[in-house]
């Protein structure tokens, strides 16, 4: 009697574990897609770099986006004409991201003289999301405006 009682037990166990898979998968609940992966975000900083005393537009000036874990990684670009910088890239989508930026005149005198380096830490705040994340893993896109003034070295 107790081998057929723990026989039917075993049964049951073994459908319910059967059924288990079949009722926890993607499609069957619609309310709870399926997600797989990393979350992530849009971002873009972008600005301008100009001489403090003339307002001039500092062309070929190099900027270079550090990432703030590992700081021997990051992006270089360099200003156009105009003195216009973009960054645009995909991060992890945390409180407030910070990107340290780095802008240097590694030219010399081409740009109207010899302009000093200037590192800052552009904070992503509320008032910078553009765009609505999806409700799972993408959370939105962030656009922050970061204008440089350089100084000539003396």
């Amino acid at each position: 009697m107790k081998k057929s009682i723990v026989g039917i037990f075993d049964k049951i166990i073994i459908a319910l574990l059967g059924c288990f898979a079949f009722f926890t998968g993607c499609d069957i609940l619609k309310d709870s897609p399926c997600e797989y992966g990393t979350p992530t975000a849009d971002f873009e900083i972008k600005g301008t770099v100009t001489d403090s005393i003339t307002s001039n537009a500092l062309p070929n000036i190099r900027v270079i986006r550090k990432n703030a874990d590992y700081p021997q990684f990051g992006d270089t670009i360099y200003t156009d004409a105009n003195g216009k910088y973009s960054f645009s890239f995909q991060d992890f989508p945390i409180k407030e991201p910070t990107f340290p930026i780095k802008v240097e005149d590694f030219d010399g005198s081409l740009n109207d003289g010899d302009h000093v380096s200037k590192q800052v830490d552009v904070v992503i705040n509320s008032t910078d999301w553009v765009k609505n994340g999806d409700g799972h893993w993408y959370y939105g896109k962030a656009i922050k405006i970061q204008d440089f003034k350089l100084t000539v070295k003396k």
